[in-house]
């Protein structure tokens, strides 16, 4: 994922809504720090803490992640990554990731 980019569309969403970090960390419960840290790539992010955000900024995931789905679809080994990333999730972010796929198919 394309951190940088990824935090810099939170970021311009949050502004065009009006919201200061506070009010959107506050909303996600997460601390304002660490919403920082995304904002500005340093920090990835969890499943659960990606659908927060969607839900307090009123954005698809998809929305957000759509760089980096074109990017990924678009690298000749993207079967055998997606395979390796999905074995690696946990039960619980792998069936909030099924919802997710699930609503961009949609």
């Amino acid at each position: 994922m394309n951190q940088k980019a990824f935090g810099s569309k939170i970021r311009d969403i949050r502004r065009q809504r009006e919201m200061t970090g506070e009010m959107l960390a506050g909303q996600c419960g997460i601390s304002p720090a660490f919403l920082r840290q995304i904002e500005s790539g340093t920090k990835g992010i969890s499943v659960d803490n990606l659908i927060r955000l969607c839900n307090a900024l009123n954005v698809a995931p998809g929305y957000l992640l759509s760089e980096d789905i074109a990017a990924f679809c678009g690298r000749r080994d993207t079967r055998e990554d997606f395979k390796k990333y999905i074995q690696n999730m946990d039960s619980d972010s792998f069936r909030l990731f099924l919802k997710i796929v699930k609503t961009m198919a949609v």
